[in-house]
């Protein structure tokens, strides 16, 4: 079994905030890592390929996934900023006309790229909107809320591991959410 969980979600749905404190915790411990994915060299690339077809731009981020699974030290626990699931989501989801969804789970779970647990991080949709709204940058204007949060949320797949949704709507959902992930990451440094 691999030991690295990813933090999932649309974007806006706390993340970025559950991460900073979860590296607040464990500054100090070297057997806890704390990764962006995706890796360079791959991150350089982004920009490049995101006018790909979706499939094209899928193949990318798998790769690149694959390209951290295979470097991963095994000793480590990894706390993934996203992963397979928005991988699958943003990429295939998108095209369900054009791609066999059974074919490439099982690529995907050939490539060894499920993480131990997925947490999939869920905020209501007029949350999300005041957040991206506070945010006020060009990418998060451009996103398709709707869209996007019923891909996210409406029925994800449980073929890509195990995914526990998380509410994360207030402050009292985070302090339980990080008390949760941190319980994961501990129990995957015991084994």
């Amino acid at each position: 079994m691999n030991k690295y969980i990813a933090i999932e979600g649309i974007d806006g749905c706390g993340k970025t905030t559950i991460l900073k404190e979860l590296k607040s915790i464990y500054h100090s411990d070297k057997t806890v890592e704390f990764v962006k994915t995706p890796l360079e060299p791959f991150r350089m690339l982004v920009k490049e390929v995101w006018d790909f077809p979706l499939f094209d731009r899928f193949i990318f981020f798998a790769a690149s996934n694959s390209y951290f699974s295979n470097a991963a030290d095994s000793e480590k626990v990894y706390v993934l900023d996203r992963f397979i699931y928005s991988t699958f989501v943003t990429h295939l989801q998108l095209e369900k006309e054009r791609v066999h969804d059974d074919l490439l789970v099982q690529i995907i779970a050939n490539m060894k790229l499920t993480p131990a647990s997925t947490f999939l991080l869920r905020v209501s949709k007029t949350e999300i909107r005041r957040r991206l709204s506070d945010r006020n940058n060009k990418i998060d204007n451009a996103l398709d809320i709707d869209r996007l949060y019923d891909l996210y949320y409406d029925s994800p797949t449980t073929d890509l591991g195990e995914i526990v949704e998380l509410r994360n709507e207030n402050p009292s959902d985070l302090i339980k959410n990080i008390r949760i992930i941190q319980e994961k990451i501990n129990q995957l440094k015991n084994t």
